[in-house]
């Protein structure tokens, strides 16, 4: 009788903690726009001008910055728009945000957002906005946004007096200390958008010529105003290499405790790896680091994964997971293209 009665209370046991584990793996549960106060949609209406053969990058979207605006230790959100002003929602606790866009004094109306970056840029204890702008039109007037936090919840655009107002058709920005002089300065992804010398097999652009070169600005502090004025140090850093970039990492690839760069690009232009030379330069090392590269990236991560105290990098990219496909996907491509290719530095 008592063997049986074990019996029932090791299975009992053993029940409930089959049922503790299955509720367990449900980790996250979707609130509706009702509860949270979070509507924003980015929608894009399509017509005879706003079409994916005109931009290529019509439906890549925007981006997406958390931040405590207001420093009550409750992460508010900021959505970047496209055809759609930006939106700001503060956070009143209990997963419910209130819309403040408007009296903060942010306003993107006319304006192509693409990423979002949540900095203290002038180090007065606020998060700021730096928005990268892009899209369609003139794309060598696409002014980025910077918006200063007053410390009241409003805001104030000041990408020119600090020297961010960067007229490239940007992607994402990234702040890093990469002269580790304790201030944090700022690399640029700039995209280009579609063009024929995206996919024509030529020689690579690595002058800083190309209009889709990355850039790199130094964080320089002005004593007469009063705060930072960032200056375009891309060339005498070597950032020069020509690239569709829709990805940034800052990674340590050497374990010299210094901080590298790890871009994707899309179309032929391959990625490529900035290794920091501790001396304000960066070489361009992609090809001895990586027996092959991604093209037709993505975006990118870095982490060490397997946990042996080496940053790992994964790449998404266009390539199609069947043979029959790569083949259909494959248009011009031959051996003799892939050859010249290599010669031309674009890599395996």
């Amino acid at each position: 009788m008592k063997i049986k009665n074990l019996f029932v209370l090791v299975f009992a046991v053993v029940v409930s903690s089959c049922a503790d584990n299955k509720k367990s793996e449900t980790l996250f549960e979707r609130l509706s726009a009702s509860y949270t106060g979070i509507d924003f949609e980015n929608t894009i209406t399509t017509n005879d001008s706003i079409n994916i053969l005109n931009y290529e990058y019509l439906y890549n979207g925007g981006g997406v910055g958390v931040g405590d605006f207001n420093n009550d230790h409750l992460p508010d959100v900021f959505f970047s728009g496209n055809l759609t002003s930006s939106k700001l929602y503060l956070n009143r606790g209990a997963m419910q945000f209130e819309d403040i866009t408007t009296t903060s004094g942010i306003d993107t109306s006319g304006k192509w957002t693409t990423g979002v970056s949540v900095i203290d840029v002038n180090q007065d204890g606020y998060d700021d906005i730096y928005l990268s702008v892009g899209g369609m039109g003139n794309r060598s007037e696409f002014p980025n946004l910077l918006y200063i936090n007053n410390g009241d919840l409003t805001f104030t655009e000041a990408a020119t007096e600090y020297g961010l107002a960067d007229q490239g058709e940007s992607i994402q920005a990234v702040f890093f200390d990469y002269d580790l002089d304790g201030d944090l300065d700022m690399y640029l992804l700039t995209g280009g958008g579609f063009e024929n010398s995206a996919i024509s097999v030529r020689p690579m652009q690595t002058n800083g010529s190309a209009r889709n070169t990355d850039r790199l600005y130094r964080n320089d502090y002005n004593e007469q105003l009063g705060h930072p004025v960032f200056t375009n140090v891309s060339a005498e850093t070597g950032i020069t290499f020509e690239g569709f970039g829709l990805g940034v990492s800052v990674l340590d690839a050497n374990n010299d405790n210094w901080p590298d760069l790890y871009i994707s690009n899309d179309y032929l232009s391959r990625d490529l790896l900035y290794v920091n030379q501790q001396n304000g330069r960066f070489n361009e090392e992609g090809l001895n680091y990586f027996g092959h590269m991604s093209h037709f990236s993505m975006g990118n991560d870095v982490a060490d994964i397997d946990n042996d105290g080496f940053i790992d990098v994964i790449t998404v990219d266009m390539l199609p997971e069947d043979l029959k496909r790569r083949k259909l996907m494959s248009g011009a491509n031959s051996y003799d293209i892939f050859q010249i290719a290599l010669r031309y530095g674009y890599g395996h």
